[in-house]
């Protein structure tokens, strides 16, 4: 978890709620904020979560602009890549690519919502590809936002490429709502 970039001008105590939910966003995140004066690649410890717009929480009770200057000009995002050198870089990237390894290689089932698998992104191509090697098709759901059929089955294409041949019921390309509608009562989405 990312201390607070408040923590940048003092010492704040949060113990957050334990949760089964784990997100990993394996390109950074524009909420991710090198400390001001660490040098690349950011140890774990020089990254901070940050939000430029107001929030409601104890976070406001700091000045944004004396916030902001103790923070470096970029966050720490690394944008879809060719190679995982840019990845293996950055420690904190390092880390969730390694945790995200992990808990994939171990699911039962995955699903994937509005991630469009770019061909450009061959770094996370790989990572799906090899912690997802014994995942049966039929357990890998897509919840996609796709206009058209052209795109919908363009869609189905590049995940087939990777995961192997997922079937059509798996792919939901109305959003997350009609995705929603078809779970089991018993088995909403947390």
């Amino acid at each position: 978890m990312c201390r607070s970039s408040a923590d940048t001008v003092a010492d704040i105590s949060y113990d957050p709620k334990p949760s089964d939910l784990l997100l990993l966003k394996l390109h950074g995140s524009v909420n991710w904020w090198p400390r001001l004066g660490y040098v690349k690649p950011f140890a774990l410890d020089a990254i901070v979560h940050h939000y430029f717009r107001q929030r409601s929480s104890w976070r406001n009770s700091y000045d944004r602009a004396l916030v902001a200057r103790h923070l470096e000009p970029e966050p720490v995002i690394v944008p879809p890549v060719l190679s995982k050198s840019d990845l293996v870089a950055q420690p904190v990237l390092r880390l969730v690519w390694s945790l995200a390894y992990e808990r994939l290689s171990k699911a039962d089932a995955v699903t994937f919502i509005g991630y469009s698998f770019p061909a450009t992104d061959t770094a996370a191509r790989v990572l799906f590809s090899e912690a997802l090697a014994d995942l049966p098709p039929d357990a890998v759901t897509v919840v996609g936002l796709e206009t058209d059929e052209i795109g919908g089955e363009a869609l189905k294409a590049r995940y087939r490429d990777v995961l192997g041949p997922i079937p059509d019921d798996c792919f939901f390309m109305d959003g997350a709502l009609e995705w929603v509608q078809h779970l089991p009562a018993s088995d909403p989405p947390s």
